[in-house]
């Protein structure tokens, strides 16, 4: 399992024409590569079923990774607000339980609000939780469903995400309370719900005021432990009594704080280990890393560290329990920034790419979508086994290719889901959307598969087929799309 401290959003785009990617190679790719124009999508040839909403008419539905569990998979949608029939209102969003031997749909449960699609919904004990977007960022709000029969059962709103844990028989979060006296007045508790009838098991207040900005600032749960930052303080809390655990001095300026196997790690322009029962400092690390993104791995208690955009790229693979430096990857300024990488055996896949600044010239927000390379490591050494580079399509145009993440292996292939432009600096948009399989022991393309845009009515319609990421679970691999269905593959 790997516990991750970061947060992402995949959206979708507009698709304008019909292409099929050229395949490259592992290693760079030329500085130019022809592409060819054909009429039709492609079709996948190891298709086990495919999901449709049937919305098209309507709107762009965007999916939400896959969650599986008793033979169902279970998704969230959402529209994309800014299209929607000019007659009529748009579908709001919805959670949605597929059998996963055929692709049906068992039932279907509209919500209100704004779906977010970031994350797998989270299925325990029977019952699906979904999550809808609060009144201000972080917060979001979560809706509980029967698993068996998509039936509301109860619903928290403004909730922080980073301060979640569960066990059998109660699901714990913090909460901020609604105070119309105003922000600064606001209450923070920690606050935990019978899985099936949301009623209160225990409940304890943080802060009696303030408690958007408490809650911000860095809160993380782990076990039976709550931690967060508060006035200079790095704070622990048993759960579910609220007893304190301990109180310690904050490092300053700290960004951010993530815990887990028995230390809370705190961000500050370096990363400290705090001993999670009394806050002892364990170690820190010498490095600068500036406002990191950073995700430990349970089973070896490794911490991967990206350090912040003003920095050198850079992956950090550091020993969680000592802080000691494993190894690290300097791919070069023109790789781009490095994403979170992902754990697969004794692979460590890692993908750097251009980031926020290319995503925003070419797609309508922001999410895990503008990697150019991906490496694959080995994980107790970090050498690098291979390297795949995402080739753009040059002509009198200015096309640009990309990899949208997280990447997936199953039974020896990489499944790799990648995205193509079409314009120049001034306007762009997507052309098409297309998989790449590649050899997970060497890179090496072995097919692909485009998918391109629909034709409605003499025009181009802004309903495409943009893959948004790959994910292996239980031998299939399910690829869900900004365009209102999931391709679940054998």
């Amino acid at each position: 399992m790997l516990l991750r401290f970061h947060s992402t959003l995949t959206r979708t785009a507009s698709l304008l024409a019909a292409l099929v990617l050229v395949a490259c190679v592992a290693n760079p790719a030329p500085a130019q590569l022809q592409w060819n124009n054909v009429t039709k999508s492609e079709t996948f040839p190891d298709l086990a079923w495919k999901f449709d909403d049937g919305l098209q008419a309507k709107q762009i539905s965007r999916f939400s990774p896959p969650a599986l569990d008793g033979g169902l998979v279970y998704l969230v949608a959402d529209p994309d607000h800014r299209v929607w029939e000019q007659s009529g209102s748009t579908p709001g969003p919805y959670v949605v339980a597929v059998d996963e031997a055929t692709g049906q749909a068992k039932w279907k449960t509209e919500m209100d609000g704004i779906g977010l699609v970031d994350a797998a919904p989270i299925v325990q004990n029977g019952v699906v939780l979904a999550r809808t977007l609060g009144n201000m960022d972080p917060n979001d709000n979560i809706l509980a469903f029967d698993a068996q029969t998509g039936a509301a059962l109860w619903k928290l709103e403004n909730t922080f995400p980073a301060a979640r844990t569960w066990k059998k028989d109660a699901f714990c979060t913090l909460v901020l309370k609604d105070n119309k006296a105003g922000a600064s007045l606001q209450e923070l508790d920690d606050v935990c719900v019978d899985w099936r009838s949301g009623a209160v098991v225990s409940q304890f207040t943080i802060t009696e005021k303030d408690g958007w900005s408490v809650g911000a600032a860095g809160v993380a749960a782990n076990g039976n432990s709550l931690f967060m930052l508060h006035d200079f303080r790095l704070s622990g809390f048993k759960l579910p009594s609220g007893t304190p655990l301990f109180q310690a001095p904050a490092p300053d300026g700290a960004y951010k704080i993530a815990a887990a196997g028995g230390l809370v790690y705190a961000n500050d322009d370096y990363v400290s280990a705090y001993d999670a029962q009394t806050g002892a400092k364990s170690w820190r690390l010498s490095q600068k890393v500036g406002n990191a993104e950073f995700m430990l791995t349970a089973d070896d208690n490794t911490l991967y560290i990206s350090p912040e955009t003003s920095l050198p790229p850079e992956l950090l693979a550091v020993d969680g329990k000592t802080g000691a430096l494993k190894w690290s990857l300097l791919p070069g300024a023109e790789v781009g920034r490095p994403y979170p990488p992902q754990i697969s055996g004794n692979l460590v896949y890692a993908a750097f790419g251009d980031g926020a600044q290319l995503q925003s010239k070419y797609l309508p927000a922001d999410g895990q979508q503008g990697a150019k390379f991906l490496y694959a490591l080995d994980r107790q050494s970090g050498a690098v086994k291979w390297r795949y580079e995402q080739p753009d399509f040059k002509t009198e145009l200015y096309n640009t290719s990309r990899i949208t993440l997280p990447v997936a292996e199953l039974n020896g292939s990489l499944y790799v889901t990648t995205w193509l432009s079409l314009g120049n600096v001034d306007y762009s948009s997507l052309h098409s959307s297309t998989l790449f399989r590649l050899d997970a022991a060497t890179g090496k393309v072995i097919s692909t598969t485009t998918l391109m845009l629909k034709q409605v009515s003499g025009s181009y319609s802004h309903i495409g087929d943009l893959l948004t990421g790959a994910y292996a679970l239980n031998n299939r691999v399910y690829l869900p799309t900004g365009a209102n269905s999931v391709y679940v593959l054998k």
